[in-house]
Formats: structure tokens, C-alpha cells, sequence
């Protein structure tokens, strides 16, 4: 299960925004390292009553992960991000001199994992 994504661009800054409808604030990370964010977030399990019993169930818990390229290079330490209402709003700096892109050795590339490969 993805969480829907709207990403825009306003003159100085990259913002994303996904739907994460009955996730609580501790259960949501995310990561971005120059064009790539990563969105992490976990779904707690919901209980049927004790006299009840799922005829459907699609919010699945569990752990979830969206990894996205960005269109733009942006400084990772202008992240900020607020949850509410059910919508998680990323925003970051845009970083036009490509500044914020930069080499990684075999150690980080490992600690990175995927991210340093965004898809």
C-alpha cells in the first residue's frame, strides 16, 4: 500500500504531499538526500469487537515505504514537515546551484542503502 503523492514547486521550494489517513505523527520518518525522499511510515493494526469479524479490511497494517525521485535538486537540511488532517506536507528548499548533490564513499552508499540509488 503507496500513499498517494502531489509534489509542486513554488519559487524557492519543493513541496510534497501524501495521504496518510490514521497514521499518528511517531509512526511516520522520512529521509532526503539531494533528488531522492524516502517516506516511511507504519499502519497500527485496527481490532474487530470481540462479537464482530472483517467482512473487508484495506487498511492493511503494517510498515510502508515510498521512495521518490524529486525533479529538482534541494538542500537536505531545509526539510520541515508537518502531518494533519491525515496529509503529511514535506517541504524543502530548492538548491539551484545543485549544491546539495554530492559523492558518496563505499561506507555511506552502504548505511544509504537504497536511497543513495533512488529510484
Amino acid at each position: 500500500m503507496f500513499s498517494r503523492v502531489d509534489i509542486f514547486q513554488t519559487p524557492d521550494q519543493l513541496v510534497v504531499e501524501s495521504d496518510l489517513p490514521g497514521v499518528a505523527r511517531e509512526d511516520v520518518e522520512i529521509w532526503v538526500s539531494h533528488d531522492c525522499l524516502r517516506i516511511h511510515f507504519s499502519r497500527r493494526p485496527t481490532h474487530a469487537t470481540a462479537d464482530g469479524t472483517y467482512l473487508k479490511q484495506e487498511r492493511v497494517p503494517g510498515s510502508y515505504q515510498r521512495d521518490l525521485k524529486l525533479p529538482h535538486a534541494v538542500d537536505p537540511d531545509s526539510l520541515t514537515a508537518e502531518l494533519q488532517d491525515g496529509i503529511l506536507r514535506v517541504r524543502m528548499r530548492l538548491d539551484p546551484e545543485g549544491r546539495a548533490l554530492r559523492r558518496f564513499d563505499l561506507g555511506e552508499m552502504a548505511e544509504l542503502g537504497e536511497m543513495a540509488r533512488c529510484h
